[in-house]
């Protein structure tokens, strides 16, 4: 079966207002879900909105490129955290919450100074194949440390340096 080029498709993700229950006050919380974008639109400005070190960007669209070559969609599901964030997901991994596979301690993720992305794969199963992809390229896969969602920049900068260059350390 051959596939028609202008019905090839790219995802990321966009946030989507959704409202609560009804039963609660009116309040909207952001819930990301994919888009599909169109291959010819380019892919730095959908990084944009994930807020990354532009050191890190040229690596992450070529992860992103290699991947399409393979047959797999990358989806980005989380770029820069905010330190409150990081605190809060890693109260959830303390909690039990299985939806979150690890958390560094705040100030030490490398989320924080946006040099890491989470994401998922179309098909599901690629995790591993995208973290090798990331190590040729130069990065550092999280699933060597429990985490294979995560792809980041410790091979390039040390946490330590990244801290330092925001005036953390």
């Amino acid at each position: 079966m051959t596939q028609v080029p202008f019905l090839k498709r790219r995802v990321i993700s966009a946030a989507r207002p959704v409202r609560s229950r009804a039963d609660r006050p009116r309040r909207t919380r952001v819930v990301h879900r994919p888009v599909a974008v169109h291959p010819s639109v380019p892919i730095t400005p959908t990084l944009a909105r994930w807020q990354l070190d532009p050191r890190f960007v040229p690596y992450v669209e070529r992860l992103i490129q290699e991947a399409r070559r393979q047959g797999i969609i990358i989806t980005i599901t989380d770029g820069r955290r905010s330190i409150r964030q990081q605190r809060d997901l890693g109260r959830r991994f303390a909690a039990g919450d299985r939806s979150v596979l690890a958390a560094a301690k705040p100030g030490w993720s490398f989320h924080e100074y946006g040099l890491a992305i989470d994401y998922r794969t179309s098909p599901p199963g690629a995790l591993a194949s995208v973290g090798r992809l990331a190590e040729r390229l130069g990065l550092r896969w999280g699933g060597r440390f429990g985490d294979p969602v995560h792809v980041d920049f410790g091979r390039q900068i040390s946490i330590a340096q990244a801290r330092r260059e925001a005036g953390v350390a």
